[in-house]
């Protein structure tokens, strides 16, 4: 029987855990469970795995008929009628003993926290650098914690100058993360809460590595090895993948074979990720003329961003793909406390005040371009919801726009952009909103149609600073 033997080595940590519980602490005198993360856990679960590259199977194929796509996405990995189809099992970690990722507030100690203060220290940086690298197991923690650190760690008092520097540089890092990250991670007066854990999330740092074997016939293992590629220039693992948080690099261990294209003296990296890219399909692979597909599949449509700037690859150079997101999205979607909003965002605002009042606008926010559901919060007066409508169905959709940490053969860290554009609901459904605590009211408003204009996608993608096209598309027929 055919086997592929191949690795995910973590790039950004990644909110994912094993199929093992834990009591963690009492609320009113009942247990609070969590899946542990680290010693004690299973790692990365297989289901989460096949679920990944399930999503990936489904994205080579736009405009297939929904029950053809689902029997041949059965005919690889198996139904309850088939079985299982394509076999993965785990037979490694490493290294075995790694430890989780605390994160525990959104300052952030990197390594370019520490370069400032090498910077303006000289010779005495020598001595206190190590110290302060031992805190990076716990590379996020809270303002004091930092400035305590910084006190103990240094022979002489700190300027005032240089503190605030390495604070404020701490803290730009730490709330880019925390906004790509937002769902596992919650600020609440500065300290980070998930769900009902209050005072830290864990996560699997980047560095570890998880070995599986896969069994199956030559198409399955055939299609795997598409997935897999697939995963390597845009996927990740856990939960806000699509946000750049848990991206993964994939090798093919067993057999040696020629998984990706080799990186040549003198190329590129659009030269290389084009010559990936286009391995991925077959010369025969014909895409049907679908504007847009019923769901997120690569099509005529698709668009590809890939950064000028690089960065060499270290334990913590994700956070400066995280700040580069970060600055990307202050553009077109993030509210300005100040009230200097965008312009994108200041228009959002006017059509949230409107369905305040009850009165539809003649538009529809930018931001559902992102996914929904979509929630506008005001100072004043209830909040607006935009959901699937009717609300008996699922009302959720996935964002079209995916967020890629990838690590490239020349050891260098990019930020990757993909957007998957498609229809927020195959099914004709439309879009709806209602007022908090007034589902009664919900009033129909669009259509995909009025939305494939919108420009909350796109602005990101064109007006993101140095994210330049990828010359490539899907071949057409």
């Amino acid at each position: 029987m055919p086997k592929l033997v191949f690795s995910l080595r973590i790039i950004s940590p990644a909110f994912v855990a094993g199929g093992m519980e834990e009591v963690f602490r009492c609320h009113r005198g009942k247990p609070v469970i969590r899946r542990i993360i680290g010693p004690g856990g299973d790692g990365l679960r297989i289901p989460s795995l096949r679920g990944v590259l399930r999503f990936w199977f489904r994205s080579m194929y736009p405009g297939k008929d929904l029950g053809e796509l689902k029997t041949e996405e059965a005919r690889i990995f198996g139904d309850t009628t088939r079985g299982q189809g394509l076999r993965i099992i785990p037979f490694c970690q490493s290294p075995q003993d790694w430890k989780p990722m605390i994160i525990s507030a959104k300052y952030c100690l990197t390594d370019e926290v520490l370069d400032t203060l090498k910077t303006s220290m000289g010779e005495d940086a020598g001595e206190v650098i190590p110290r302060l690298k031992q805190l990076k197991n716990r590379i996020f923690i809270s303002k004091k914690e930092l400035e305590k650190s910084l006190q103990k760690t240094l022979s002489r008092p700190l300027c005032e100058k240089l503190k605030r520097e390495i604070v404020n540089q701490a803290e730009i890092i730490g709330t880019a993360a925390v906004y790509l990250g937002f769902g596992p991670l919650m600020m609440k007066s500065g300290e980070a809460t998930s769900y009902h854990n209050s005072g830290e999330r864990k996560a699997i740092p980047s560095g570890v590595r998880f070995s599986f074997r896969a069994y199956g016939n030559e198409q399955q293992i055939g299609v795997l090895v598409k997935c897999l590629r697939l995963l390597h220039l845009f996927g990740g693992v856990g939960s806000r993948s699509r946000r750049g948080w848990g991206s993964v690099a994939v090798e093919i261990l067993e057999p040696v074979d020629s998984f990706l294209p080799e990186w040549k003296s003198g190329m590129n990296i659009l030269e290389w990720f084009k010559e990936a890219f286009d391995s991925v399909w077959d010369a025969q692979t014909v895409f049907p003329d679908v504007d847009p597909p019923d769901y997120s599949a690569f099509s005529k449509n698709t668009r590809i961003f890939i950064s000028q700037s690089s960065w060499k690859c270290a334990e913590d150079t994700y956070t400066q793909v995280f700040k580069y997101f970060y600055r990307a999205f202050r553009k077109v979607r993030i509210y300005d406390m100040s009230g200097n909003h965008p312009k994108i965002v200041q228009e959002d605002l006017a059509i949230g005040h409107d369905w305040q009042k009850n009165t539809p606008p003649n538009n529809i926010p930018h931001r559902l371009a992102f996914g929904m559901p979509y929630v506008q919060r005001f100072k004043k007066g209830p909040y607006v919801q935009y959901d699937g409508y009717p609300l008996d169905k699922e009302t959720r959709r996935g964002s079209p726009l995916i967020l890629k940490t990838f690590l490239a053969p020349n050891n260098s860290i990019y930020a990757v952009s993909l957007f998957l554009k498609s229809r927020f609901f195959g099914d004709g459904r439309k879009i709806g909103t209602h007022r908090h605590h007034e589902d009664k009211n919900l009033v129909e408003m669009t259509s995909w149609k009025a939305i494939e204009g919108a420009s909350g996608t796109s602005g990101f993608l064109d007006h993101a600073g140095e994210i330049v096209p990828l010359p490539i598309a899907p071949k057409k027929s």
